[in-house]
């Protein structure tokens, strides 16, 4: 596992998902988790990647604790 992927893992986990294992779709991998799969980018280069993710994980937590 990569810096990248452990970091989207890590966000995962923290925002109250629980990953289970990283799939590689292309230029994209999923995280999936046991309430839905998170996708990521390969590459780090967009900067606002690691706060699109944290937020959507976020949300996707939200609509879980409902």
């Amino acid at each position: 596992m990569t810096k990248n992927q452990r970091e989207c893992f890590a966000i995962c986990r923290d925002a109250g998902l629980h990953p289970v294992a990283v799939e590689f779709r292309g230029k994209h991998f999923a995280v999936a988790c046991v309430e839905g799969p998170v996708f990521c980018p390969c590459t780090p280069s967009d900067w606002r990647s690691g706060r699109n993710l944290r937020s959507y994980a976020r949300r996707l937590a939200r609509a879980y604790q409902l």
